[in-house]
């Protein structure tokens, strides 16, 4: 999925579905470059990631690009609501970026889901073992800078977060929960 700035509803990022504050002026000119910046990364990292496994597999099959190009889009917060997708402007009343969220789940179903596919498999285990080796790392050095990190994993708020005064930091970015 590569989104657009000033696409529709489902060719835009969940978290910038809100037009009205971009009309206002002077203060408009912030969501809009929040907005430009985030797409254009979002966009940058799914083609490099894309491309990536492409120039390692470069006989993969259109089978395999498709199953890399959802794992992507779940990596990247761009969860499938498969029959639910026609409703996701009326889910997102109810829900903050409800993608995102099903993202969430499905990016370590990936793994299960793509079994049958070795080289997809295989990218997949790699990434979420960099992901988890990359947060654990961050972990590690906040411990060892003194901060304070959660390790009761009873405690849904501060488990494997670091805590900054009043103020959590998930370096897992809500695959925990």
């Amino acid at each position: 999925f590569l989104s657009e700035i000033d696409g529709g509803l489902t060719s835009r990022e969940e978290a910038f579905l809100i037009n009205w504050i971009k009309k206002v002026p002077v203060l408009g000119f912030f969501p809009k470059g929040s907005e430009r910046h985030s797409v254009s990364y979002l966009n940058l990292m799914r083609v490099a990631a894309f491309d990536g496994f492409l120039e390692d597999n470069p006989n993969a099959t259109a089978d395999e690009l498709k199953r890399w190009g959802e794992f992507i889009n779940w990596a990247s917060g761009r969860g499938s609501l498969g029959n639910f997708t026609m409703a996701a402007s009326d889910l997102s009343f109810g829900f903050f970026a409800i993608r995102l969220a099903a993202s969430r789940v499905q990016t370590p179903y990936a793994l299960v889901k793509n079994w049958q596919s070795p080289r997809v498999r295989k990218e997949i285990a790699q990434s979420l073992i960099k992901f988890i080796g990359v947060g654990a790392t961050g972990l590690t050095l906040a411990s060892l800078a003194g901060l304070v990190v959660g390790i009761d994993p009873r405690d849904p708020l501060s488990w494997l977060k670091v805590k900054v005064g009043n103020t959590y930091y998930d370096f897992f970015a809500g695959f925990l929960q």
